[in-house]
């Protein structure tokens, strides 16, 4: 109770004091959503951005130095997720942020015939349950600024991250309410088939073939859509039957997820493997 009650003084005192005119400099320049939001949820994105640059832990992977603008650009682009709640939301359960200056690399195994075939594989970002979010700040910024191909790592990776928040990352957020886990298992179970029909096929389809993957991976693809002629495409699954609380992060329509979550797992779990095998957003995907 009582360390519930310092942080909150901590983010009054903190959200007392204007955000710095260059940082809205660096979120019109790298969060592309920024200039075309209404002023009420501009000022909600510069409330998230201010405490969760401040509380979080930053790290540069490979002594890579992580700059305030790094930080702002991550921030804002994480905050879409969560326009549309009340109250700002702060990503709490997400202690620390590590930024690469580029894709970086992880060891891989496969089997080939009778052998075992050993590589490095090039990753843009990773998320652990309860442990960090591992970003490349190469891809943060082509992601913020729209030259990314349709594609954001950052809101990837912290869809993951709100994913599991109920301690399993299976594609099904912690929703309120029985009505609300039975429409979206429903129709997202229907997208889902639909999309891995898609990728099968080789078929050009709105979401990237990347969601076909599993459902988590399908959850993480699933919530951004970059553009709004993207977004005029989007089937009944993001607009019509039910409000997709994350699909539509441009309009941060978020406000049906419990982001209270369940219990803790504890700290160090992947998000959907096992500790030995990491999520890993491969470049090239």
């Amino acid at each position: 109770m009582f360390f519930s009650w310092l942080k909150n003084q901590r983010r009054k005192t903190l959200l007392a004091e204007p955000l710095p005119w260059a940082w809205h400099d660096w979120l019109r320049g790298n969060v592309r959503h920024y200039r075309h939001l209404p002023p009420q949820k501009q000022g909600m994105m510069q409330q998230v951005v201010r405490v969760f640059v401040a509380e979080k832990t930053w790290v540069g992977g490979g002594g890579f130095a992580v700059t305030d603008k790094m930080k702002a650009a991550v921030a804002g682009q994480a905050a879409l997720l969560a326009l549309g709640m009340d109250e700002p939301y702060y990503f709490d359960r997400a202690q620390s942020i590590i930024l690469y200056e580029g894709p970086y690399e992880h060891p891989a195994r496969y089997q080939r015939g009778l052998g075992t075939i050993a590589e490095k594989v090039p990753v843009y970002g990773e998320a652990w349950y309860r442990g960090p979010i591992v970003l490349s700040w190469r891809e943060v910024l082509a992601s913020g600024r729209g030259a990314s191909d349709g594609r954001n790592v950052v809101l990837h990776e912290f869809a993951h991250y709100i994913d599991g928040l109920d301690g399993e990352v299976d594609g099904s957020p912690p929703l309120a309410g029985r009505e609300q886990r039975q429409m979206w298992y429903r129709v997202t179970e229907a997208e889902y088939r639909r999309l891995v029909g898609q990728a099968r096929r080789d078929e050009i389809s709105l979401l990237d073939h990347y969601g076909a993957s599993n459902r988590a991976e399908f959850f993480a693809v699933s919530c951004f859509v970059a553009s709004r002629e993207s977004l005029a495409q989007t089937t009944t699954f993001v607009s019509r039957k039910v409000v997709h609380p994350l699909c539509r992060a441009r309009e941060g329509l978020c406000d049906r997820i419990d982001t209270r979550g369940r219990p803790d797992r504890g700290p160090g779990w992947p998000v959907g493997r096992t500790p030995r095998q990491p999520l890993l957003d491969r470049a090239g995907r």
